[in-house]
């Protein structure tokens, strides 16, 4: 027999959901401080090497799916959740994992060019292949808000109310609209992580006295594909609880982004706090000896390249010697023998000489 409390459905807050929202608000903090300094800090060497408004993107992309542990809960599902959790699970994580993409995409285009021609990738380029990538995960995602957004009210005991919950409908007969796009949503996700991985894996070889990020950014790629692959996993897991899955989903959410953060932000914060110990504001390039120690260090590509090619003009220079020096040296020969040459009287004279 159900008891007296069992009879009422009444639903609250977990302490499990409490635990979550508390990680969710630190990490949503955590980001905004971050973007706040990026902003302050923009025309600094180290943050304008690593383009700032790419920076700012990534932090704002770890909000949004911050924000989707608040919509996505277990007890206060409504209709406006049901239409926030995609947008923001979905367009959070994209704009996060695109602007990873396309700082990845630039370096393998300018570093595996085997035409050697000059281009110039800049941060408007890589904002439209950003756009497209999280576009098309936005026109998804609204649709799967649109065609999903029916609360249900799901009943496990008939004689239990206190067990039963709220869940948004996304099953093939109720809303099969939502479902199939919930499917191509996976689908392309999928696909994006494919070729990211691929741009990791060709980024790899980069030198990072070249370019310090590639292997930065390679790294946190691959650990945005496997908690990702994960977490999608485990939520199809029947044998796992709701509980349990939104505990899991809310702890690989923040994984994922403090992993994020910590891997791209730590080191220029590194930089950033050893340029300002070394009395080196980070404002402009090369304006003292400290600074050209400290890029050359920790291989900005600027100073890497000025260094190669004053290298390169030493050497042009020196060929350039040598090159007259045996032009001279021939000129006098050819001189030399034809002033010197006899009227050749004999065969054995004409032959010696």
């Amino acid at each position: 027999m159900p008891t007296w409390s069992e009879r009422i459905y009444n639903p609250t807050t977990t302490n499990a959901e409490w635990a979550m929202f508390a990680l969710a608000i630190a990490g949503i903090i955590f980001s905004i401080v971050l973007m706040i300094v990026v902003i302050v800090n923009r025309k600094n060497k180290i943050i304008r090497a690593s383009s700032a408004l790419f920076l700012v993107y990534v932090l704002f992309g770890t909000c949004l799916s911050y924000a989707s542990i608040f919509t996505w809960n277990l007890s206060w599902l409504d209709k406006a959740a049901c239409v926030l959790t995609p947008l923001f699970l979905g367009i959070g994580f994209t704009i996060t994992f695109g602007c990873l993409f396309a700082k990845s995409w630039r370096i393998h285009s300018l570093y595996n060019d085997k035409r050697l021609t000059i281009k110039a990738i800049t941060d408007g380029k890589l904002s439209i292949i950003t756009a497209v990538v999280v576009g098309i995960e936005a026109v998804i995602c609204i649709i799967i808000a649109i065609f999903g957004s029916d609360v249900q009210l799901v009943v496990t005991d008939p004689n239990r109310p206190a067990l039963w919950y709220t869940d948004c409908s996304v099953d093939m007969a109720s809303t099969p609209v939502s479902f199939a796009f919930v499917i191509i949503a996976l689908g392309y996700n999928a696909i994006l992580m494919s070729y990211g991985i691929y741009l990791a894996v060709r980024i790899r070889s980069v030198p990072h006295k070249v370019y310090n990020e590639s292997r930065l950014l390679a790294f946190v790629i691959y650990v945005l594909v496997i908690i990702s692959a994960l977490i999608t996993a485990l939520q199809f897991v029947s044998t796992i609880s709701r509980q349990e899955r939104f505990i899991i989903r809310s702890i690989g959410i923040f994984v994922a982004n403090m992993t994020t953060i910590i891997v791209v932000f730590g080191n220029k914060i590194h930089l950033m706090a050893k340029l300002k110990k070394d009395g080196d504001d980070g404002t402009a390039w090369g304006t003292n000896k400290n600074t050209t120690a400290m890029t050359s260090s920790h291989s900005h590509p600027q100073s890497s390249l000025s260094e190669n090619s004053s290298k390169l003009e030493n050497e042009l220079n020196d060929l350039r010697k040598e090159v007259d020096k045996l032009r001279a040296e021939n000129e006098y020969l050819k001189n030399k023998s034809s002033g010197d040459r006899p009227a050749a009287s004999s065969s054995d004279e004409t032959t010696e000489k």
